[in-house]
């Protein structure tokens, strides 16, 4: 059994006051356009039933290749806290399967991150 739990800001448009604006945006904000609810719905569970029939079928490399692919920070120095709230910069090298991010600092000592959050 899989359990999924997705947030997904589709028609949210943040106030300068808002905490959010800094590290959140929204479907509408980066579209420039309305979007449907119904049909953002429809798109999200075909794409989740598409990955998941994947996953049954055991195409695992398939779906790591791919996940991988779409890592924007990839290869990119980005900056990162860690589960203790310590800062860390570094240079993205690789993400595992489980979720587990690499990151290369300046020294050149790897560092395998588990629970992160992007700076």
């Amino acid at each position: 059994a899989i359990i999924l739990g997705v947030g997904l800001n589709v028609c949210v448009i943040f106030g300068e006051d808002d905490e959010l604006t800094k590290n959140a945006s929204s479907v509408h904000e980066f579209a420039g356009v309305d979007i449907s609810l119904a049909a953002m719905q429809l798109q999200v569970f075909a794409g989740l039933n598409e990955w998941y029939a994947r996953w049954q079928a055991g195409d695992f490399s398939g779906i790591a290749a791919r996940w991988r692919a779409q890592q924007v920070s990839m290869g990119q120095v980005i900056s990162v806290h860690r589960h203790d709230g310590a800062a860390l910069t570094g240079r993205m090298i690789d993400v595992d399967i489980d979720g587990t991010m690499t990151l290369q600092d300046a020294s050149g000592v790897q560092h395998r991150l588990f629970y992160y959050l992007l700076a």
